[in-house]
């Protein structure tokens, strides 16, 4: 996978722990095994994004076997792991030496990224948080006003991996799949016999909450959220899940009333971008909207810009006039 963002590379991290822990998927494994992360740095991130306060994902970077940190004359390229490292040393007569002032230039890059985010959310605080304020706390209700359960938080969450299992005949044959789902769906808990553990929005957004941040960190000794900020800038409601947190953080059981607690975003809120999108296989394909009637991307090739590589620790030098290169330095036949 080519040009990930580092958001998408530690979401990877967090289906690791799902599907490769006590009851470990084959299928998901297999793939994971085959594959290489090559990730792209964020030097502009969007005013939604929080992955320096969730994860610390600018400063220290995870996930990807290799970073790419783009400046004006190239690439800063960087080994992750030792995977990573051993891509690097086999394409090695791609790559040169980075130039001295190009660390520097990185420096600067990381240092800029890391003072355009804002996240003032304590989420050392909300495991227990969310035992004092169950999910049928009213709290929760008025969060979720305005929800419609559309799932677009969870099909844009890098860190989601939620499923329903589905039986599909064409009368004659017939196959079981897999098939992405959305704990935000009505239906999603919905068990024989019409019985619903979670029947109300509220119950619903306090479950997905939950087990991102005080769940998953009890579990698998991490957050299952990347703050990438998409469930912010895709939600057709407006929700903004930092604010909903905070205001979490600040309720208190029977004392000040509910109802100025857990409101959404207004429309036209910096963090709202407006454009849905859906996640295919680790691509994003943005929606038309009113700003972007039109918004596609195009596959074409473009002239490519050489790399310019360090490994960590250093040592890989070369130029490398393709980024396919990479892959195929890796024996893969596809990046």
């Amino acid at each position: 996978i080519f040009g990930a963002r580092l958001c998408d590379a530690a979401g990877l991290l967090a289906l690791d722990r799902a599907f490769s822990g006590e009851y470990s998927d084959p299928y998901y494994n297999e793939r994971r095994k085959n594959s290489v992360i090559i990730a792209l740095y964020c030097p502009e991130p969007h005013p939604a994004c929080f992955c320096e306060g969730v994860r610390k994902l600018l400063t220290e970077p995870k996930g990807a076997d290799v970073l790419l940190y783009p400046l004006p004359d190239g690439f800063f390229v960087e080994g992750l792991c030792d995977k990573g490292n051993e891509i690097i040393h086999a394409g090695k007569r791609l790559f040169k030496n980075p130039d001295p002032g190009h660390e520097e230039k990185r420096r600067e890059m990381i240092k800029s990224a890391v003072n355009a985010q804002s996240c003032e959310v304590d989420f050392s605080l909300l495991p227990e948080k969310f035992k004092e304020v169950p999910g049928s706390s009213p709290f929760w209700n008025e969060a979720a006003k305005g929800c419609i359960s559309c799932g677009i938080c969870s099909f844009v969450c890098p860190a989601c991996q939620c499923f329903s299992v589905q039986d599909i005949s064409d009368g004659i044959h017939g196959e079981r799949v897999r098939c992405w789902a959305s704990c935000q769906d009505c239906q999603f808990g919905k068990m024989a016999g019409g019985i619903d553990p979670r029947p109300e929005k509220g119950e619903r957004n306090y479950h997905r909450l939950a087990h991102k941040f005080a769940d998953a960190p009890k579990r698998n000794d991490m957050i299952f959220c990347t703050g990438c900020g998409r469930c912010i800038r895709h939600c057709p409601s407006h929700h903004d899940v930092l604010e909903t947190l905070n205001r979490s953080l600040e309720y208190r059981p029977g004392g000040s009333s509910a109802e100025s607690c857990g409101v959404p975003a207004k429309a036209g809120s910096h963090r709202w971008s407006g454009v849905g999108v859906i996640v295919l296989d680790m691509v994003l394909l943005p929606l038309a909207s009113p700003s972007r009637p039109q918004s596609t991307f195009s596959c074409e090739r473009r002239s490519i810009t050489p790399l310019i590589c360090t490994a960590h620790p250093p040592g890989a030098a070369g130029l490398l006039a393709d980024p396919r290169e990479l892959g195929r330095a890796a024996g893969r036949d596809r990046v």
